[in-house]
Formats: structure tokens, C-alpha cells, sequence
């Protein structure tokens, strides 16, 4: 967790809005809701991921074990080998520059980055409430800086002496206004606010879990998650397991209610390592227990969605948790569980953004708002798609009380009823042809 750079922001709300302008497809300013559950949905190369991909940017800078400068491109959540390949071709050309933003209740948090010649610069820091916000730039003037720190929300009153001793620190993405504490030689402390804390509270589960492993390596799963979280479920089931944790029988459930198996027995084989073992049935029966395999002997479906499963009773209120694709090696059938268990999981206070390709788990998610098994005002669907000069689009809509979006994204309509038509089509020339 990074280093505390300014006051306190909210800690239990989680993201609550996204802004992106200058990543990509997104050339053009685009802002989304996000509530309990966010689902983003659209076809390929659509926007989806670039909606997110910007603050896991932030957050792989702020994780860093070094001083990256302003964002680090080549991390494990995100990876650039150079700031053009993010550059966006708009309408009028390049953009001019980049900017990040999340809300987090009523406080902001946004970042605005300029391209430079190699990577990109800070060119402006954002952070506090819509009505007493700070914005903090590198070419800020004395007059600017006590006008800022006038505006601080920190309720600091420095002396008058230290008005003349006002600076501009960086953490990594972050400024802070800092000012010198009277009777010291040459201490500076941060009198403006910091950024929103949910910005390093993000759970990444990426589409790409790795493929099933014989032993897994042993990290540390103490609720803070740098990094992708693939790296963290096998640890996180060995300390459940080694401290009767009850999230580990809630992960035994959930995995037997998707079909895949009914216990998971995680054996440290080394100080390093750690084994994973499942049940081969997914229900439980006499003898059971002693019917175990290594996780690489099953299909990949235990592997690919055991990491979504952690991951979401792991997460506490206040936490962001962004899975790609998790329906990935999932058979149709558990499609439906799989959206009971994204649904419990917004309800404990997660805030869970899934993006998806399945037809099948948008309308399992509707039946569980029908069903009343979450409530209609916690769940948004964004459907991402790109103009003709392939700009992002996004279209939101919310469910009624009868779980229904309204108008149902049409490119997974028109799959579905192509595929129908040309299937028909295709049976009665060959039955034609058959009785010829």
C-alpha cells in the first residue's frame, strides 16, 4: 500500500464513477457509473477493457516497490513497452493528453498527464469534494500555492512564517502541496489531499489466470493485493484452511453450486509452494474425502474460476474488484450460479466490475434481480461499442423491477438470431437435398 501523501478520504465506499479521455478508443471524454455490480459488455476492441485498463495504471504506480516517475507503464496489471502504443487517434488526430479519474462518494480523485518525448508528464493532480477540490500543477506559482493551500481540506494552519516556505512534492502519480514545518530544518509535510483510497483498493482478476499449476507459489494474503490476484489464491486458501477461516467453506460451496467440485484442499509442500488439491466429484459423498487430485489432473475450468471464486469472498467492503471474462472455461449451466455469486457479492459492500462476452450471465444476473436476489438499483450495464472513425461509445442502462435493461444490446441479438437463421436455412437444403 503506498505511503499516506495527504488527509483522509473515504476508505469504505469503493469506486463509484470512472473517467478516461485520451487512452486508446476513448479519445473523447467518457464517464461510467459504477455500482455493486458494474457489468461492461461489447464487442471486440470495443473500449471495454480501456475503460479500467487506466486505473490499473494507477494502481501498478502506486504499488510499485520503486519510484516508476509518473506512471508506470510495464507492470503486472498493465503492460506498454512505450506510452504511444496507449496514445489514442481521434477525430482531429492524436490526443493532447491523458486523464484518469475516479470517484470514490463524494470524493474525486483525477490525473491528467501530458506526452512527452519519452513516457508521459503530471500536468495536473485533482483530489477532494465536489465542493472544496484542490487541483495541483508543476508550473504553479507562490500566488497558486497559497491559493491551493487556502482551498486545502486538510483544516492545517501552518504559520504565517511558512506561507513563504510553500513547495510541490510528487509520490509517484500523486502531488501534494507540502509546507515546511516552523522549527525544523528542512521538513515539508503534505497539507493537501491525498488521492481517494479506493484508487489502490482494486482486486484484478485478469481473463489470462495461468494455466493449471502442480504446485503453486506461496505468497502473502493479507488482504492487500498488488499485482494480479492469481498470484494470491492458492495462499489465501492455505491460510483459511490453517486458521479454520469460515471463507474457506464458502468457497467449497460456491465452487460445488458452479458444478466444479466440492472441497479444495490446499498442502504447503515447501516453504515456497504450495499444493492444491480437489475434490474429482463436484458434490460431496461417503468416502469423499479421500477422492482428492491435483487441480492440474481436472479441467480448466477449476483453475481458470477457483481465482474468481477467492477473489470475491476474499475482497472486503470497500474493495474494487474488476474480473475479466470470468465465465472463461465455465459450461452454460453454471452461468446462472455464477451470477448468484457476483450478486452476493456486491451485496456485502464489494463493488464488482465484471466484463463479459455471455448472453447466458446477463440474463442469469436479470433473473437474480427478478428473483429479488439483489436489489435492481445495484447492478448497471454498460454496453461498449466505436463509432465509424472508431471512437468508444458508451451506452448505459439500469434494470427494472422485473430485472429487464430495456432495449437488449443488439449485437448479441443479431448473433444469436443469425446463427438461428442460418442454422434453419442449412437444415432444410440439406433435408431438401436428402429427399431429392
Amino acid at each position: 500500500m503506498p505511503q499516506d501523501v495527504g488527509n483522509g478520504s473515504p476508505t469504505n465506499t469503493g469506486i463509484t464513477s470512472i473517467t478516461v479521455e485520451g487512452y486508446k478508443s476513448i479519445s473523447e471524454r467518457r464517464t461510467i457509473d459504477v455500482r455493486p455490480l458494474t457489468i461492461l459488455a461489447g464487442a471486440n476492441s470495443s473500449g471495454k477493457s480501456s475503460m479500467v485498463q487506466p486505473l490499473l495504471l494507477i494502481k501498478q504506480t502506486l504499488e510499485a516497490t520503486f519510484d516508476p516517475g509518473p506512471l508506470k507503464l510495464d507492470g503486472p496489471n498493465v503492460r506498454f513497452a512505450n506510452a504511444a502504443e496507449m496514445r489514442p487517434r481521434g477525430r482531429d488526430g492524436l490526443g493532447d493528453s491523458l486523464v484518469i479519474a475516479a470517484g470514490s462518494g463524494s470524493y474525486h480523485t483525477s490525473i491528467e498527464y501530458q506526452w512527452a518525448s519519452a513516457g508521459v508528464e503530471l500536468a495536473e493532480f485533482r483530489s477532494g469534494t465536489s465542493d472544496r477540490c484542490v487541483a495541483i500543477r508543476p508550473t504553479m506559482d507562490e500566488a497558486e500555492l497559497r491559493m491551493a493551500l487556502a482551498a486545502s481540506t486538510t483544516g492545517a494552519s501552518p504559520r504565517r512564517a511558512t506561507l513563504d516556505r510553500l513547495q510541490i512534492g510528487r509520490h509517484r502519480c500523486v502531488l501534494s502541496l507540502l509546507f515546511a514545518v516552523p522549527d525544523t530544518d528542512g521538513v515539508f509535510v503534505p497539507v493537501s489531499p491525498g488521492p481517494a483510497a479506493a484508487l489502490w483498493r482494486i482486486v484484478h482478476v485478469p481473463a489470462l489466470r495461468g494455466n493449471p499449476e502442480r504446485a503453486y507459489k506461496a505468497a502473502a494474503a493479507g488482504g492487500q493485493y498488488p499485482g494480479e490476484f492469481q498470484e494470491y489464491f492458492a495462499a489465501a486458501l492455505h491460510a483459511w484452511q490453517e486458521k479454520h477461516d469460515s471463507r474457506l467453506s464458502e468457497v467449497w460451496r460456491w465452487a460445488s453450486r458452479l458444478g466444479l467440485t466440492w472441497k479444495v484442499d490446499a498442502r504447503r509442500v515447501s516453504d515456497t509452494s504450495i499444493e492444491l488439491l480437489v475434490g474429482r466429484l463436484p458434490k460431496a459423498r461417503r468416502g469423499g474425502a479421500r477422492d482428492l487430485v491435483n487441480i492440474a489432473d481436472v479441467g480448466s475450468g477449476v483453475s481458470q474460476v477457483l481465482p474468481v471464486i477467492v477473489a470475491l469472498v476474499a475482497a472486503t467492503r470497500g474493495d474494487t474488484v474488476y474480473i475479466e471474462q470470468p465465465e472463461i472455461h465455465l459450461h452454460p449451466r453454471a452461468h446462472d450460479g455464477l451470477a448468484r455469486l457476483l450478486a452476493d457479492a456486491a451485496t456485502r459492500g464489494l463493488r464488482v466490475i465484471a466484463e463479459t462476452h455471455s448472453s447466458l450471465l446477463i440474463r442469469a444476473i436479470q433473473t437474480a434481480v427478478a428473483e429479488g436476489a439483489m436489489p435492481r438499483e445495484d447492478v448497471v450495464l454498460h454496453w461498449f461499442s466505436r463509432d465509424d472513425d472508431g471512437v468508444t461509445q458508451v451506452t448505459s442502462a439500469e434494470l427494472d423491477r422485473a430485472g429487464r435493461f430495456g432495449d437488449w444490446p443488439e449485437d448479441f441479438a443479431e448473433v444469436q438470431l443469425e446463427a438461428a437463421e442460418r442454422y434453419v436455412t442449412a437444415a432444410e437444403k440439406a433435408m431438401q437435398e436428402a429427399s431429392a
